[in-house]
């Protein structure tokens, strides 16, 4: 056998590693919105049986939109989401606004499919439906009377808190 072959043999039989990336479509306003993981930002930290987790990301047509960023956090304790928080940004000429929702004040409800810790990385699935709106203290005071349906679907898998 040559060795250029045992190389080839070699590449072949070692696992490909886990590494960040991921998609999350959104619904809100009559509008889906498809983002693509923003690993630099996003992470996790736990365990096989609990994870704390962190998604950011940004929309993968910016022209199309008028939201700039969305993120998804929440916790994993046995199979079931909780603790869940979005925000997202809407920018609107020189005007940004930030949304806010959590499972107190608007029904943020995250629903978890799968959840799965390979090595350093924890790969998540799931999907999410409740309220956001805005808020002038960074989401402690949450305004209902302008907040808006939010509804979607996500898939990453996310690398550990550095």
């Amino acid at each position: 056998m040559t060795r250029y072959a045992a190389l080839a043999l070699t590449l072949m039989a070692t696992p490909l590693a886990a590494e960040e990336a991921g998609t999350i479509t959104l619904e809100t306003g009559g509008e889906t919105v498809e983002f693509t993981l923003w690993a630099a930002q996003s992470d996790w930290s736990g365990s096989e049986s609990y994870a704390s987790f962190n998604i950011y990301s940004r929309p993968v047509d910016r022209d199309a939109t008028d939201l700039s960023l969305f993120t998804l956090g929440g916790e994993v304790a046995g199979g079931k989401g909780s603790n869940p928080e979005i925000r997202m940004t809407r920018v609107e000429g020189d005007t940004r606004t930030n949304l806010f929702g959590e499972d107190d004040d608007t029904g943020l409800e995250v629903t978890v499919d799968s959840f799965t810790v390979e090595g350093e990385f924890l790969s998540l699935s799931g999907s999410f439906t409740g309220k956001v709106g805005p808020s002038d203290n960074y989401g402690r005071d949450i305004i209902m009377d302008a907040a808006e349906d939010v509804s979607g679907t996500f898939t990453v898998t996310l690398g550990p808190v550095e």
